[in-house]
């Protein structure tokens, strides 16, 4: 028998000094199974807030004011599987207008629907036919004001590119891959251009993490570029493909890792991440860490930093980490020496990790991510076990860049935080001069996203239902709560 839930009140929560206040908003909605598994949030500039959830038979779209008040609904009446199945890219948001656009795997087409809270409509949705039948889908990211739809073509490797306007027309960019030396055309097809390769979008807006760096496959959207990066382990290598939009060019490189000893039959864990035009890389020995930060551009080398396992580690803030949220109840110790840091890493994934103050003080973070507790059916529609070694799924789309265009919305936070709760780590903590790369001591204070990982563990009990999202000058966390029968959107 279908079971229907009624929920009347949408309970708002905030959390501030310590205190909690609470201001409740009307809404008549009749919730089934999806709308309390998930939940999209598009942010606008103008501080209000659209929440997309879903019953068996349409999709719900709550409009919030910039004092998280319920201020309009309306109705999609289509498949409401598209918030669990389909991919989310990005949207437009102009005043109380929204363009929302979605990748439907399955039909192979781009859904685009377009809601307006003035008029108190919802346009007639359409369905884009912008993937030929020699292409496949890679991946979408959102630059410049418009979101770009990445597509390859299975016979000669082309790399196109369909940037979408809000008013959902298009201009196609064509990249020939056959255009450069054949040692780079295979490598980026054996191992960049790969249709079961998962690419992890790296934004630069949210709290970095160590579960979102430590991909052997990113996707950056920078000074006009799509950079899209493949960590070479047994050659020790990072190799780069840049499509730049501006000029149309297509480059490829690669730039080699610091050596440490290389045994033979073991691939030594390293990896890399771009930042601010410096491109980290981290490789780990048996016996020791090696941190080198190069200029993205020359590949010159700026600063390097080493671990060794009989030696104190000089640049770190703090102990060293080990946290498992995956646990129950979760873990967090610490680890007595470097020794138990490099065999961390060595026996797992390299990662790096940094965020950058409003003073310019980096904060690092460096270690070894040591994989995923499975997802619930219904925060990515699969409920799988995710392998360290194999890139996970991207929850939801849409790369929004830094800084962060005003007009095109994400819910990329949500990623970040699922991946957080569903994960395990050993690391350290560093805080670095920007430009000098001297370390310096400082008190290393809990991030936004670490601080609702914290509350989740102890307060939510559905966490298929989380979202999250920006707003003002802090972040919003929201779950259904099954025992009150209530949404509840918690500030931090």
């Amino acid at each position: 028998m279908k079971k229907t839930l009624l929920i009347s009140t949408l309970f708002i929560s905030f959390i501030s000094n310590g205190l909690s206040q609470s201001i409740a908003a009307k809404i008549d909605m009749d919730l089934d199974f999806f709308a309390r598994t998930t939940t999209l949030a598009i942010e606008n500039k103008n501080g209000k807030t659209t929440l997309l959830t879903a019953d068996r038979n349409k999709i719900h779209c709550l409009h919030l004011n910039d004092s998280l008040k319920v201020i309009n609904k309306l109705l999609l009446l289509d498949d409401p599987d598209i918030l669990v199945k389909a991919k989310y890219m990005g949207s437009f948001c102009n005043g109380n207008s929204y363009s929302l656009f979605f990748y439907d795997d399955k039909k192979r087409d781009i859904i685009n629907y377009k809601i307006n809270y003035d008029s108190i409509s919802v346009s007639s949705i359409k369905r884009l036919d912008l993937i030929n039948d020699d292409e496949f889908y890679f991946d979408a990211t959102n630059l410049n004001d418009k979101i770009q739809i990445i597509t390859c073509n299975v016979n000669n490797s082309d790399i196109i590119i369909n940037e979408l306007n809000e008013d959902g027309s298009s201009s196609r960019k064509v990249f020939s891959a056959l255009s450069l030396d054949k040692a780079s055309f295979d490598i980026i097809v054996k191992y960049m251009l790969d249709r079961e390769n998962d690419y992890e979008q790296i934004n630069y807006k949210y709290d970095m993490n160590l579960n979102i760096t430590q991909a052997y496959n990113k996707l950056y959207a920078f000074d006009d570029q799509l950079i899209v990066t493949h960590e070479d382990l047994k050659n020790n290598k990072t190799d780069i493909l840049t499509l730049n939009l501006k000029s149309n060019q297509i480059s490829f490189r690669s730039v080699s890792k610091p050596n440490v000893k290389f045994y033979s039959t073991h691939l030594n864990p390293s990896n890399s991440l771009i930042f601010e035009d410096k491109l980290y890389q981290i490789v780990c020995g048996q016996t020791m860490i090696r941190l080198a930060v190069k200029d993205f551009y020359s590949g010159a080398t700026i600063k390097e930093f080493k671990i060794e396992e009989d030696e104190e580690i000089s640049f770190k803030n703090g102990p060293i980490l080990f946290e498992a949220v995956t646990s129950d109840p979760p873990i967090s110790r610490e680890l007595k020496d470097s020794k138990q840091l490099i065999k961390k890493i060595f026996n797992s994934t390299a990662a790096i990790s940094l965020t950058k103050s409003a003073d310019s003080i980096i904060l690092m973070k460096l270690g070894a991510f040591l994989g995923f507790k499975a997802y619930p059916r219904g925060v990515n529609g699969e409920g799988t076990i995710y392998n360290p070694s194999s890139e996970s799924a991207v929850i939801t789309g849409g790369l929004q860049t830094f800084p962060p265009a005003n007009n095109i919305a994400d819910s990329y936070s949500k990623h970040i935080f699922i991946k957080s709760i569903y994960s395990k780590l050993a690391f350290i903590n560093s805080f670095l001069q920007e430009n000098t790369y001297i370390p310096i001591k400082g008190e290393i204070y809990q991030s936004v996203n670490e601080k609702m990982v914290d509350y989740q563990n102890i307060i939510i009990t559905n966490k298929a239902s989380m979202v999250t999202f920006p707003h003002k000058n802090s972040y919003i966390l929201g779950y259904y709560d099954d025992d009150k029968k209530k949404y509840n959107l918690v500030e931090f």
